[in-house]
């Protein structure tokens, strides 16, 4: 049977759309197929950043289904993740406790009807030995529709251990500051602390009524000085000094305390990085004793001046510190020993 010439052109060209509807579709099912390679790489490479990552997500769906990484379950000390959100109590140390749940029940339930984000943190079983912060809000539909509610779970045992240290030592460091205060408080001396600024920040009550004032606050309100400008320099100048010094300034001097002179030693100490401590201690009694003590000493000498026998005074170290003038004479002792004497100290 002979084909004309006409058919043969029109088979030819359904051959040839034929092939070239068949390459397309080759070439369409190889591009979804690369792209569905890539889908699962990047699901598979988000999934595993998931099950890295510092938070594990905890999806809780409206009829209190859970899905959540294996991951989880180690975390509260479980097998498995079970299917139910109050399943998460496992019994025996292990798992959430009932009131943990009750309590994560109810933040769901709320978020998921009211779309209101949550916060709470729970200690898991001494088992798991871990501290969990869970961070819920209200599902993205994309994710999970039907109201379902998302919990973040946060592994914070170190920064919970951290903090605990932290808040014991700040409670010690409490203590330590008012038994501190109190000690300051009860001291029968003037103290006070100064900041970097060299003003005045704490005052003791022996401070305020050697000034005269109200109260402490009143005493630093009003930067009220102990201590009177001496040679030039005021109190704060010569605590300044002391800190830029790093070491303690004590000096003699005096001051009006409670309405009435008296000598006091004063003592300028820095603490590094913090400020600068001071306090007057009263020493009037002792300078009028020394006072007293050196107008007889010099009385005594005076008149065993006049004897006409040699008399010589010795201190506890056995060195002679006073010898009358008949002394100098029987033993011709030269006129220099007794400038000398004075100028060493052994004889004043």
């Amino acid at each position: 049977m002979d084909s004309s010439p006409a058919l043969l052109a029109v088979i030819g060209l359904l051959l040839a759309l034929w092939t070239a509807g068949a390459v397309w579709v080759m070439l369409r099912a190889s591009g979804r197929e690369q792209r569905s390679i890539a889908s699962r790489k990047t699901a598979q490479r988000l999934s595993r950043l998931i099950e890295e990552g510092p938070a594990i997500p905890l999806l809780v769906r409206a009829d209190g289904r859970i899905e959540a990484p294996d991951r989880l379950a180690r975390w509260i000390g479980l097998e498995k993740v079970p299917e139910y959100l109050s399943e998460l109590a496992g019994g025996e140390g292990r798992g959430l406790t009932e009131a943990q749940i009750d309590t994560l029940t109810r933040n769901v339930r709320r978020t998921q009807k009211t779309a209101k984000p949550f916060r709470m943190a729970i200690n898991v079983s001494p088992d798991s030995g871990k501290s969990l912060a869970l961070q819920g809000s209200l599902a993205d539909p994309a994710v999970s529709p039907g109201g379902s509610a998302l919990v973040w779970v946060f592994d914070f045992s170190d920064s919970q251990a951290e903090l605990t240290q932290l808040r014991e030592e700040a409670a010690r460091a409490r203590e330590d500051f008012g038994a501190l205060v109190g000690l300051i408080e009860a001291a029968p001396m003037p103290m006070w602390f100064r900041g970097a600024d060299m003003q005045l920040r704490l005052v003791n009550q022996a401070y305020v009524a050697a000034v005269g004032a109200e109260s402490a606050d009143q005493v630093v309100a009003d930067q009220v000085e102990l201590v009177e400008t001496v040679n030039g320099r005021t109190a704060a100048e010569v605590a300044q000094q002391a800190a830029d010094r790093r070491q303690p300034i004590e000096r003699i001097l005096s001051a009006t305390i409670e309405r009435a002179r008296r000598t006091i030693r004063v003592t300028d100490l820095p603490l590094m990085g913090e400020g600068i401590a001071g306090y007057a201690v009263d020493i009037e009694e002792m300078e009028e004793q020394a006072r007293e003590f050196r107008a007889f000493r010099e009385a005594q000498r005076s008149m065993l001046d006049q004897l006409s026998i040699g008399v010589a005074q010795f201190d506890a170290g056995h060195r002679m510190t006073f010898a009358n003038q008949p002394f100098h004479r029987v033993f011709a002792l030269p006129p220099a020993w007794s400038t000398n004497a004075h100028r060493s100290g052994r004889c004043c």
